[in-house]
């Protein structure tokens, strides 16, 4: 949902829309990698202290010998609604530092958040936000506040340190635990698409849909009787649309066809009825002379 608030003057008007980001599993629950998101590296994840919930997850960054090169390990989820470019997104996220003594001095509570929205999971894109410093150990409720930029596939979560990179003998970095977000935002209407295909004549195919948002379960139902699995299979004998309907546990519905165009100048041969056989190519007669073979060869 968005809210849109207009400010006029004379001739002049400025328009600030203000918006939410749909995150799901906010609470980062389930051990190891919490479904609904991704990590790089190794992900420290603990089901004892949360803030929120059973589990929370950890993300840092190591320069252990010193050198520059840090290893990082991030967090990362796809998001299921598209952002509106130019808007302001807002949440909370709870925050304390993982660094202790036992980790080497050099691991002394100079760690910062930084949030980016990014191409995948393991590339930081455009820096969004970055935290104050994170040197407590009680959980502590950030304001996250960004604008969301033109486009945003992964909303990203990195440790940073502040002068760990080449600076300690003996390397340094820092660790930053992350627990319950919160955001108002609903899971957004689900939306289908369904792409067209060109097939052989004789050929089978999957269809399957691309479905982006919906409150989960979602369900399927397809045409000519084709089921109600998340995807497809036909055989198809003439050309022709197929249509398949999404429905969230919300009630919304997206509806998309894809059309199926058979290549007649083209039919597939079934291999396994071919082993241990010997196939002839013919060349397409061009006149009332009789196809002369080509080609003979024996498949194995």
């Amino acid at each position: 949902m968005e809210k849109v608030t207009l400010f006029l003057c004379a001739s002049l008007s400025w328009a600030t829309v203000t918006a939410q980001v749909y995150v799901n599993n906010p609470s980062f629950e389930g051990n190891a990698i919490p479904p609904g998101w991704e990590a790089c590296g190794s992900l420290a994840n603990y089901n004892t202290g949360a803030s929120d919930g059973t589990n929370y997850v950890e993300v840092s960054t190591d320069d252990w010998s010193g050198n520059g090169n840090p290893a990082d390990i991030y967090i990362a989820q796809k998001l299921i609604c598209p952002t509106t470019p130019g808007s302001t997104i807002d949440f909370t996220i709870d925050l304390k530092t993982g660094d202790t003594t036992g980790l080497g001095n050099n691991f002394d509570n100079s760690g910062f958040l930084e949030i980016y929205c990014s191409p995948d999971v393991c590339t930081p894109g455009t820096l969004l936000w970055t935290s104050p410093r994170i040197n407590h150990y009680n959980w502590q409720t950030y304001a996250v506040s960004f604008t969301a930029p033109a486009t945003c596939d992964y909303l990203l979560f990195k440790a940073l340190c502040i002068g760990c990179n080449g600076n300690f003998f003996g390397g340094g970095g820092s660790r930053v635990q992350l627990d319950n977000i919160v955001s108002s935002a609903t899971v957004c209407a689900p939306t289908v698409t369904l792409d067209s295909n060109l097939v052989c004549s004789g050929e089978c195919l999957d269809l399957i849909p691309v479905v982006v948002g919906g409150a989960l379960p979602l369900t399927y139902a397809w045409s000519d009787g084709l089921g109600s699995g998340t995807s497809a299979n036909v055989c198809p004998t003439s050309d022709g649309p197929y249509t398949v309907t999404v429905t969230d546990n919300l009630g919304r519905t997206s509806s998309a066809s894809g059309h199926v165009t058979i290549d007649t100048d083209r039919t597939v041969v079934n291999r396994w009825s071919a082993i241990n056989k010997t196939v002839k190519l013919l060349t397409e007669p061009t006149s009332s002379t009789p196809p002369t073979p080509r080609f003979p060869f024996r498949m194995r």
